[in-house]
């Protein structure tokens, strides 16, 4: 019942609507355990996890999760599965792109780093692993795996020397 009238309604545009604030989600988030609770007749201190893991589904944040990576699996492997404007625009670039350097990370998607939260919850960013400020929000990337180390550069403040 929960696979017929809920989790299709869930699917539906949550790459986007997925990308919004914790906050605005909440209600949705507690509608949808609340669904899950009457459906298995469970008390409301039966852990949310479990609720879940018995209907053998994801809960809505790793839910929207997946399915930014299976839009991007299919990008990368099954680019006529996918509306023309995401192909033509290329929606996403690799960094041999970029460069025509022989790295070991050449063919891994470009990541570019947001100066502010809104450019944090784009698709673009979220899809490719990018998940911290950059260089100009202070914040270095997180180390992961198969990606090689970065290094930014800190605007230092200028010192002047005034004889007296």
């Amino acid at each position: 019942m929960y696979y017929t009238f809920v989790y299709p309604h869930l699917l539906n545009g949550i790459e986007l609507y997925g990308n919004t604030k914790a906050s605005y989600l909440d209600k949705l988030i507690k509608l949808n355990n609340k669904l899950l609770r009457i459906l298995q007749s469970k008390p409301l201190s039966s852990p949310t996890r479990e609720l879940y893991k018995t209907y053998n589904t994801l809960q809505l944040i790793d839910l929207h999760k997946q399915q930014l990576l299976l839009f991007v699996h299919k990008y990368v492997h099954h680019p006529e599965k996918l509306p023309e404007i995401f192909v033509a625009d290329k929606f996403f670039i690799f960094s041999e792109e970029i460069h025509d350097y022989s790295t070991r990370t050449k063919s891994n998607m470009h990541i570019y780093y947001s100066n502010n939260s809104a450019g944090l919850r784009t698709i673009r960013h979220k899809a490719r692993g990018g998940s911290t400020l950059g260089p100009g929000g202070g914040k270095a990337p997180p180390p992961n795996v198969g990606q090689a180390p970065q290094i930014f550069l800190v605007p230092t403040a200028k010192i002047r020397i005034v004889k007296i």
